[in-house]
């Protein structure tokens, strides 16, 4: 253990040692009961008491998941844990993280309309804001409620630059009493955050108790839950290592160049730049990992945001992290990419006749356009032939697409399901007189180049 690492870790525990006890932890507690047990008793020192002694077990509980299952599955019983623990079986690195203790519990809310919004803990790193929340419903809500938009701002109510979001839940239900899910900020490399942020959350509900994807999209924004999120910086300054490669890699005609990795205690981020005189247009690595010298692997992240563009040829690739546990060698392997043509980029939409005039191959088609209460809606189905690629989603199109004119417009919305063979897409579009045909441009699709790659980082 290296003298940064030992100073966090000793500042974690005078952290932890002197951590306020969370007014709602009563709550906590007396929910588990009401679920286990029948029997109470009516002495409210033995119950402040009990607050005290299962405040402290639960700090003490985040450092014990590595070493039993049990205490795990006990702790997914408690609400300020149970969406971290859902979330550490789907990504190594953040459960490598969390059996590290590099968590912090804050317990700041906002309640209203029916519903307490809390953010109960969070993890962080100088490129990356993992925000763990609590949705309650005091039981007058019964429409589905969800996340509609989120904002973060400084002290001076100047919009955080630099950064995407993304979020989800754990459990979704169309009637409710309480959601846990995370929100997920990932900074871009070299941006910054401030000591305090402001989250504003914006809660919708669909009209109905089942919401649909249209349901969605015409939900009622209710109000906005405004908190203040305190942000120690120097429990995590420099805790990351940083990798120069340089290495440039060719598959099927196509050049790609590895030019550094930096690890942080939350992802890895690996940035990628594509040769500009390609033939094709790469889209994604279909199963590029990094592996140590034990054979254990990481892959990327798949429950988050997934990779940053830095311009048309460069991007950075995220992966689970691999900091906490410290190997020797590093490579970076491959075998799959996803690639298209150039100049078959473009599909072109003919809004008059209802058909494509222009089409990468005819795995794609056009179902028509319809109108919805924000706009209106193309509808596509893209044929699945790769077995591969029965569970995968594709995001088909860039969020910006043009008419005829090359007047250019931004589509806020797509959404997509599946049958395994048939994945239907759905791109929303604004309601006005366009010059047809539309143009728009894929982002992504099932057609690839194959070839095996192995760089070592270290």
């Amino acid at each position: 253990m290296n003298e940064k690492e030992e100073k966090f870790l000793n500042e974690r525990k005078n952290q932890l040692d002197q951590i306020e006890i969370p007014s709602r932890i009563d709550d906590y507690i007396l929910s588990g009961l009401r679920k286990g047990k029948k029997n109470r008793t009516s002495k409210t020192g033995y119950w402040k008491k009990a607050s005290l002694l299962v405040a402290c077990l639960l700090l003490f509980l985040v450092g014990s998941i590595r070493f039993s299952p049990t205490v795990a599955a006990q702790m997914g019983k408690v609400p300020i844990f149970e969406g971290l623990v859902k979330l550490i079986t789907m990504d190594k690195g953040l459960k490598l993280a969390l059996e590290n203790d590099f968590i912090r519990p804050i317990g700041v809310f906002d309640e209203h309309d029916g519903i307490k919004f809390t953010i109960d803990a969070l993890m962080a790193d100088e490129s990356r804001i993992l925000l763990f929340y609590t949705m309650e419903n005091d039981g007058s809500v019964k429409e589905d409620v969800f996340i509609n938009g989120i904002e973060f701002t400084d002290e001076n109510d100047h919009p955080l630059r630099n950064y995407g979001v993304s979020y989800g839940s754990s459990n979704f239900e169309s009637t409710w009493v309480s959601e846990e899910g995370v929100i997920d900020i990932s900074m871009q490399e070299g941006a910054s955050f401030p000591e305090t942020i402001y989250a504003k959350v914006k809660l919708a509900r669909a009209a109905g108790e089942e919401s649909t994807s249209d349901q969605r999209h015409s939900a009622e924004v209710i109000s906005t839950w405004n908190m203040k999120v305190p942000i120690d910086k120097n429990l995590f300054t420099g805790l990351k290592e940083v990798h120069e490669l340089n290495e440039t890699v060719e598959i099927g005609g196509q050049k790609f160049t590895f030019k550094e990795m930096v690890i942080h205690p939350t992802r890895i981020g690996l940035e990628v730049e594509y040769d500009p005189d390609n033939t094709k247009k790469i889209f994604q690595f279909d199963d590029i990992m990094l592996v140590d010298e034990k054979g254990e692997s990481f892959g990327t992240i798949n429950n988050g945001v997934s990779a940053s563009h830095i311009d048309e040829n460069r991007v950075i690739l995220y992966f689970q992290s691999n900091y906490f546990s410290k190997p020797e060698n590093i490579y970076i392997k491959g075998t799959s990419v996803r690639a298209l043509e150039k100049k078959s980029l473009h599909v072109e939409v003919d809004l008059e006749q209802g058909k494509l005039l222009n089409l990468p191959d005819e795995r794609l088609t056009f179902k028509g356009v319809r109108k919805s209460t924000e706009g209106l809606v193309l509808d596509f189905n893209l044929k699945i032939t790769d077995p591969s690629d029965k569970d995968r989603h594709f995001d088909l199109f860039s969020s910006t697409y043009k008419d005829a004119s090359q007047k250019e417009y931004f589509s806020n919305s797509s959404g997509s399901s599946s049958d395994g063979d048939t994945q239907y897409q759905q791109y929303y579009i604004e309601d006005r007189p366009y010059e047809s045909p539309l143009i728009l441009t894929i982002n992504d699709y099932p057609s690839r180049i194959t070839g095996s790659f192995n760089i070592k980082v270290k």
